[in-house]
Formats: C-alpha cells, structure tokens, sequence
C-alpha cells in the first residue's frame, strides 16, 4: 500500500478516475433502462478505449482519456470530478497518469440517451493543456444490483479535442480544438450511494513467490510466477506525485520490467527474499527478510478440491545491495527506496494438491 497523505478529495480522485470496470450482467430490458432514466445517477464514470498517437518529439505511445462525476441527491456535491490522461509505451512496461480536479458543473450528462462529457476550459488543468472530451451511445447495457445499487455498464464512442503537456522528453500531444476520435469507451452510471462490491477474482492454483516494500511516495514489488514449468521473475515500481499545479493534481508513475526469479531461503521459519535484476530498466539489487515467524493456511483454488499453501509475513526489513535496487524510466526520474527495518511483504504459495 502506497504511504502516502493524501486530502479526502485527492484520495477520491486517485481511486475513481481512470479506472475500468468490467461488469457481468445481462442486457438492459427497455422498461427497467426507461425506469432507471428517471433516476438521478449517484456517479458516472467514462474511459476512451487506448489509441496508438505520437507525441511532438516522435514518441509513439499509447493513450487513454476520462473522467468521472460524483452526484448527491440528483444534485453536484463536495465530492470532486476528476479527468485523466494515461501514456504508456507500446510494450506497457512504463505508464504515466494524470488526473485532475474538476469544477462544478464540468461534467454534464443526459443518462436517458447516453451522452455527455466534460470539458476543463483553458485553465482548469493548466499548465498541462486542455481536453473537451463528448460521449455517445453504441450498443446496448448490461447491469447489476446490490442492495438499493444498481450499476449499468454501456459501450459509448468516444471522441475529444485535447493539447496536453507532458513537459518531460516524451513531448506533447493533441491540437485543440482539432477532434480525436477514440472509438468504443465505457460509460459506467451508478444509482444508489453504496458501491457494489467488486466481484470476486477468480483465483488459479500456482506457486509463486511475491514481495514489496514501500516508503512514501514510492512502492516497489517483484517476485516470480510458475509458468509451463519455469519461473518468471518481475520487478515493478509505482510512484505517487502531488503536483503542484494545478490544485490537487496527482501524477501516477508506473515500471515493469523482467527480472530474475528471487532466491528464498528459511532459517527457522524467519524467509529471506534476494532481489537480483538483468540490468536496462531495472539495476541493483536488495534483500527483504522477514522479522517475524509465521504459520501457513490453505487456500482454495480453482475449485474447492484444490489448495495452494500459502504464508503471508506481514513486516519484513528491505536491504539495498552494494548497487540500490532501481528502477528507471524514460521520463520523471528513477524510482528506488532507502532501507528500512518492517515495511516489506512477503508471499510464498505452494501447491498442495
């Protein structure tokens, strides 16, 4: 979990805006869609699908775009619209997201026909550019319900005109008002205050190993899974910047990358993870070693006659090798973090049966 003081609203924006959700339901009856129309929505969230664009400096990249409204009693309340804006390199191995607070009175929808969108004028994300962004609809819906909640799930086109500043080597990109189109989005409305659960992951038999360690603003993660046979290691870092303009802007700076599969090894139930890396975006090396003994449970998997064994250690103290353990993008600066003595965690499943 990422250590860091965020304001309530700042911490709502991290957890609404970009966001996709897939929701399984069947397709909305015309009298149940009618009857929902009538309702004032609780939230309403859009994403754009991801396009492939280049940047003013030759950067090809992927992007993707919007927006979220929280509504109180069919009215706008305190709690904040937000838009976004995600880059991230064609391998998915470097993201970036930047997601802004908007006015009142941003984000306009009609839920009768599926259309709206915002727009941020030219300041409210200044000095990073400007987006107007337009929904419509394309296909039918699906829905589910929880408690008084209920959550419907439409496709949407989704087109906008944006110019938006990286001010890193990646560049710029888009010219306002000159129109991009997206194509097929997601225009999630919810009606009822309480939010419907995320529905359970399905959760597959495996042995593998995870583990992280965080220090505010930075959480870095690795470990391996077992794939046909062999281990595959990885080592990922998120970063979590409060930018100073805009007021309560945030930035979100993800890295992945391959890496050897970490050694384990057990004194007396006390686990040692070593961190090795190949070296290109990731360098160094660290050692995570629990400080506590704890006992495995078992897990169900797949189906309730298989169980993996697994042990979580909750504190574990992080270690820099001789050369820090690092992770480097191509744009806003390396990640790495200092030692520390019980903000590490350490997984290990193993099959049982």
């Amino acid at each position: 979990m990422l250590k860091i003081a965020l304001s309530r609203r700042a911490a709502v924006l991290v957890a609404s805006a970009g966001v996709v959700v897939a929701v399984a339901g069947v397709a909305i009856p015309g009298a149940q869609a009618s009857s929902l129309a009538k309702k004032a929505p609780s939230s309403i969230e859009v994403n754009s699908p991801t396009i492939t664009i280049r940047t003013t400096a030759h950067h090809k990249l992927r992007l993707k775009i919007g927006g979220t409204d929280f509504v109180s009693n069919g009215h706008p309340d305190d709690s904040p619209a937000a838009a976004y804006v995600e880059l991230r390199t064609p391998s998915g191995h470097e993201a970036h997201n930047w997601t802004f607070q908007l006015s009142s009175g941003s984000f306009t929808d009609h839920v009768a026909k599926s259309t709206g969108g915002f727009t941020t004028d030219a300041s409210q994300i200044a000095p990073y550019g400007r987006i107007r962004l337009a929904f419509s609809p394309m296909g039918s819906g699906t829905t589910i319900h929880c408690g008084k909640t209920t959550v419907v799930t439409r496709h949407v086109k989704v087109a906008a005109a944006l110019s938006f500043v990286t001010g890193t080597s990646w560049g710029d990109l888009g010219s306002f008002p000159s129109k991009t189109h997206f194509g097929r989005g997601t225009l999630r409305t919810q009606y009822g205050g309480a939010p419907c659960p995320r529905p359970s992951p399905f959760v597959p038999c495996m042995s593998n190993l995870s583990w992280n360690s965080s220090q505010s603003p930075v959480t870095i993660a690795g470990g391996w899974t077992m794939r046909k046979g062999k281990k595959h290691g990885e080592v990922s870092g998120v970063r979590l910047a409060l930018l100073s303009t805009p007021a309560e802007a945030i930035r979100t700076d993800t890295v992945v990358t391959t890496a050897p599969a970490p050694a384990y090894s057990d004194s007396g139930g006390i686990p040692t993870v070593a961190v090795t890396t190949y070296g290109g975006q990731a360098a160094g090396s660290a050692t995570l070693t629990s400080t506590t003994v704890e006992h495995p449970g078992k897990v169900t998997c797949d189906s309730k006659h298989h169980h993996d064994r697994q042990t979580t250690w909750s504190t574990a103290s992080y270690t820099n090798g001789t050369t820090p353990l690092t992770l480097h993008e191509q744009i806003e600066g390396p990640m790495t973090l200092p030692d520390s003595s019980s903000d590490g965690y350490i997984q290990r499943n193993t099959r049982l049966n």
